[in-house]
């Protein structure tokens, strides 16, 4: 993922308005310091959990913009794809499951 952030401007900004980057950055040093396969194992899990939770939030963040874009055409079908996609990035932001 870093190989194509510096191939590529667009996923660049994609992948650092998400964190992915910086969610790579800091389980990598965390794999690093780990000493048993107990706490690599652990920080693999946890790596695929945050990088699942940026995932759907980039998601929630596309349907708020197709909403957008659609609410002048149809506006239950724009209104109810941004209030979707608000839902889903305030949940996967960390609010939603404390």
């Amino acid at each position: 993922m870093k190989k194509l952030a510096g191939r590529n401007t667009i996923c660049k900004s994609i992948l650092t308005h998400t964190h992915v980057l910086q969610i790579i950055d800091d389980h990598q040093y965390m794999w690093l310091m780990a000493e048993t396969d107990a706490e690599k194992r652990s920080i693999k899990r946890r790596l695929r959990k945050q990088l699942a939770l940026a995932g759907v939030s980039f998601g929630g963040f596309e349907m708020f913009i197709h909403g957008a874009v659609l609410a002048p055409a149809d506006p239950q079908l724009g209104a109810g794809l941004l209030l979707v996609g608000v839902l889903v990035m305030y949940l996967t932001g960390g609010r939603g499951h404390q």
